[in-house]
């Protein structure tokens, strides 16, 4: 890592999690934080969680600062209301239910004191089965991608105006990572993928100690905001004209497929994130 002789690794990065009710997993998340980054920064936004969430980062550690929301902003308003809290270089995104593993966060920073034209930088995602969860590493240190997962993303906050919300506030849930990427790359950033620092990410986990009927209820509100969110990913990046076809044909196509899988009682087989940035990606092959 190479990092300028006057700053200290903890010094360049503040790591930020957006909570909602998230006691079965935050403690993982925070111990692997804590691990390589204890002095460092943490803030934690959370969505006025119902459950022991607070006590948990409590527990964890008292050097945690915790904004608590009235209500659920979702995930992209909540980053930007910790926005204004960040006075480090470097923003470091990580959901609840990731753990880094060691050197991820140190790996990240130091890859982009080397690259300053590139604006996000993601971390390997991996399933505790080892199955990986978005883009894949390939040889070298890292590759250029199109968008990055936002389950564990190093934002340099000087290629995001500062006068303007680091994600669209439109966005409730879904998609924000991939608005956030595609407009980086349309001012002239790069995007990487870090393939020595690695997070374990299952999408979904922390659902899996719920009911079926808890997760079935949980399952169908995603699905709802994922067809929100992609008509104004639509809208915003094609115009209204090709928003209407495109966005229309994608989401009728995924509300059949979502009832076929409503029917057969696979609520953990609902289209997934995978699918909503592989239409970003389509999105953006077609009309850049």
């Amino acid at each position: 890592m190479e990092l300028g002789a006057s700053m200290a690794f903890v010094d360049a990065v503040t790591c930020a999690i957006v909570t909602f009710n998230s006691e079965r997993v935050i403690g993982s998340c925070l111990a692997s934080l804590l691990s390589q980054i204890d002095g460092a920064q943490i803030l934690i936004y959370d969505n006025a969680s119902q459950d022991e969430t607070l006590l948990r980062v409590a527990d964890a550690s008292r050097a945690v600062r915790v904004i608590c929301g009235r209500r659920n902003i979702g995930f992209g308003r909540a980053v930007n209301a910790l926005r204004p809290r960040v006075h480090t270089p470097y923003l470091f995104l990580v959901n609840p239910d990731g753990v880094l593993q060691p050197g991820a966060i140190e790996e990240l920073v130091g890859l982009a004191e080397g690259l300053p034209e590139v604006a996000v930088l993601g971390a390997v995602q991996l399933t505790p089965d080892g199955r990986y969860v978005g883009p894949e590493p390939s040889g070298g240190r890292y590759r250029e991608v199109a968008c990055i997962y936002g389950a564990a993303m190093l934002l340099r906050l000087a290629a995001f105006p500062s006068q303007s919300p680091l994600f669209d506030p439109r966005f409730w849930m879904y998609y924000e990572d991939s608005d956030l990427c595609l407009s980086a790359l349309r001012r002239g950033h790069k995007i990487v993928l870090a393939n020595q620092a690695i997070i374990l990410h299952e999408p979904g986990s922390s659902c899996q100690l719920l009911s079926a009927a808890e997760t079935l209820a949980i399952k169908r509100r995603q699905y709802l905001e994922y067809l929100i969110s992609g008509r104004v990913f639509a809208f915003k990046h094609q115009g209204q004209a090709r928003a209407f076809a495109s966005a229309g044909f994608w989401m009728v196509a995924h509300y059949i497929h979502y009832v076929f899988l409503l029917l057969r009682r696979h609520p953990q087989r609902y289209p997934t994130y995978q699918q909503s940035l592989a239409c970003a990606l389509f999105y953006r092959r077609l009309f850049d």
